[in-house]
């Protein structure tokens, strides 16, 4: 989850050290990319749509970036939903 804002340089730039982490060690992650955030409530009417909550469930490991107005919304779905 990119978020909104600082969040899509925050999160570029941690995919890319995660890059050139898979690439010293050989080892491979496959990124999907979910609608989440305050462009997520503008385009879905919902700051976490279902379906993006749906792949954080079968993911093995989620990066979430910062969030603009939506903050609280997002960190209570994910903390109460995924027991954090």
């Amino acid at each position: 989850m990119r978020g909104d804002g600082i969040g899509l340089e925050i999160v570029d730039s941690a995919i890319s050290l995660l890059d050139s982490t898979q690439q010293r060690y050989g080892f491979s992650l496959e990124y999907t990319f979910v609608p989440a955030g305050d462009s997520a409530l503008k385009e879905y009417g919902n700051p976490l749509p279902a379906k993006s909550v749906e792949q954080f469930a079968m993911s093995d490991a989620c990066l979430k970036g910062p969030v603009g107005e939506t903050v609280q919304d997002i960190n209570q779905k994910l903390r109460f939903g995924f027991d954090g």
